[in-house]
């Protein structure tokens, strides 16, 4: 493999050269390497080239006493004086060759100012552009504005390169304009671009943008939301989650059984009402068919009573079912992003297309109240340059898929990010944009976002300065905070110091390398 390798001019001097061009004269300044004091009677040469070969080579003259060369007509007869060059200064045995850009100021240059009413306008509406025309002349070592006078052409494009209109616009008194361009009704929308240049030869232009939209009024309005809307965390403790999900089955048994013990106490007090009403009628001569008649109603409503009471009992218990947290029996936490479709007349969008799209990438997260805190990698002011790319925050691959929006234009998808990763110490942020699509195409957009922690707790520290010297103790703070910013005592941290060294050395061919 062949080595890269590079060519460049030493040169060995202890002189320096610089000119400075301005309007139609220049000046060169010659000085010393090591004091910065001025070289006198230094001969100058100043020469410009072509593509292959120098144009021209003009000897210019001695500097004074303070290092300076004034040049006049010497400067005009130089070709192009705008172009590049070089510049050679001698003295005695001692001479430097210096690459120049000559780039006169006080030059005499055209200026404008364009502007227009609005900067984004609909098909059949009329543009209103104005603008201020102006030369610069330099006069000695003045600069004194004059105003520009004549008519301006001008050619109208729209985005696709097609010419709308052209014309002329006269400047007034004072070199400015005020053009009016109505735009046609089939014109295609974009960026339009309007070309002015002035009818002399040798004459300046200049160009102007504004856009064209058609829009439509919405019918309908989007929100999104995640639940829940805690803190989430990469590995969340599953004994937590366990003790929820016990704690919710407890709470929904004891509404099952006081549920059951009011239908007990109601059953049991109509049947002490009913055998007060036959001690009542006992004392009544029923004949025995109306009797057995009575006893049978009497079997048959407690029949269906019991029923009932077995229905209502089935009823409650699949209503208080306690839901099995998801996170009871597996480290899988899982967060559902909803999304909301409203007509503005009122109602849900029903049966609408939503296209959702996930996304999660890496972020830097930094707990509240501990901005002069450093949390997770720090990287030095003297290294970032180096690090931009391979420290970038890492962004996964995107999930897109489709769903659609029920009666109320309600729909949800759930998000999880197990298995995103095997081991995260930076933080995730998880967005999910869902794009709710109505039948006559009109589509509105809105996204949710939230932030998952590496761990339950952030472990920030501050140095008290970004250098140390060998041999002297380095002060160090450590905090162990909550995401919340709320500082945790009592826990154990581990501090570990280690650090990069660069040792210069030589290759096996002989080359300087860092290591």
């Amino acid at each position: 493999m062949r080595r890269p390798f590079c060519t460049m001019t030493l040169q060995r001097t202890r002189m320096a050269v610089d000119i400075i061009g301005h309007s139609n004269k220049g000046f060169v300044w010659v000085t010393d390497l090591r004091t910065g004091a001025p070289i006198e009677n230094a001969s100058v040469e100043m020469a410009s080239w072509g593509r292959n070969a120098i144009k021209q080579n003009v000897k210019l003259g001695k500097t004074d006493s303070d290092g300076i060369l004034k040049i006049g007509k010497n400067f005009d007869s130089i070709d192009a004086p705008g172009g590049s060059g070089f510049t050679l200064a001698k003295l005695g045995y001692d001479s430097v060759l210096q690459k120049q850009h000559i780039s006169p100021h006080g030059a005499s240059q055209n200026l404008f100012h364009v502007f227009n009413d609005r900067g984004l306008y609909k098909p059949n509406e009329t543009v209103s552009i104005k603008g201020f025309c102006r030369k610069l002349v330099t006069k000695g070592e003045a600069y004194i504005p004059t105003y520009l006078h004549g008519p301006l052409q001008y050619i109208v494009y729209d985005p696709r390169g097609e010419k709308i209109k052209d014309g002329e616009v006269k400047l007034s008194e004072y070199g400015s304009f005020d053009l009016k361009i109505t735009l046609p009704d089939n014109v295609n929308l974009g960026t339009c671009r309007v070309n002015f240049r002035q009818t002399k030869p040798g004459t300046f232009g200049f160009s102007h943008s504004f856009s064209i939209q058609e829009f439509r009024r919405p019918e309908f309005t989007v929100s999104a939301s995640h639940r829940p809307t805690n803190h989430q965390f990469m590995n969340p403790l599953e004994a937590d989650w366990l003790a929820i999900a016990q704690d919710e089955k407890k709470k929904s048994a004891e509404r099952i059984v006081q549920v059951l013990t009011s239908i007990d106490t109601v059953i049991e007090k109509r049947r002490q009402m009913e055998e007060e009403e036959r001690e009542r009628a006992g004392d009544k001569k029923l004949g025995e068919a109306e009797e057995e008649k009575k006893k049978k109603e009497q079997e048959e409503k407690e029949a269906k009573e019991k029923e009932e009471a077995k229905a209502e009992e089935k009823r409650v218990r699949e209503q208080l079912k306690p839901v099995e947290h998801k996170f009871a029996n597996s480290a899988e936490p899982t967060v559902i992003a909803s999304v909301d479709a409203i007509y503005f007349s009122g109602g849900g969008l029903s049966d609408a297309k939503v296209r959702w799209e996930v996304s999660a990438t890496e972020s830097n997260y930094k707990p509240p109240k501990h901005s002069d805190f450093t949390f997770g990698k720090a990287i030095g002011w003297w290294w970032e340059y180096r690090t931009i790319i391979s420290n970038s925050n890492k962004t996964f691959a995107r999930q897109s898929f489709e769903t659609k929006t029920d009666s109320k234009g309600h729909a949800e998808v759930a998000m999880s990010w197990s298995g995103l990763i095997d081991r995260q110490c930076k933080s995730l942020t998880l967005e999910a944009n869902a794009q709710v699509i109505d039948l006559n195409n009109q589509a509105r957009a809105a996204s949710t976002t939230f932030i998952v922690h590496p761990c339950r707790y952030y472990v920030g520290f501050r140095m008290a300065t970004a250098a140390a010297e060998a041999g002297k103790p380095l002060k160090v703070d450590v905090v162990v905070v909550t995401p919340t910013g709320e500082t945790v005592p009592g826990r154990k941290v581990e501090i570990m110091l280690s650090g990069n060294r660069t040792i210069r050395m030589l290759d096996d061919q002989g080359l300087d390398i860092n290591k």
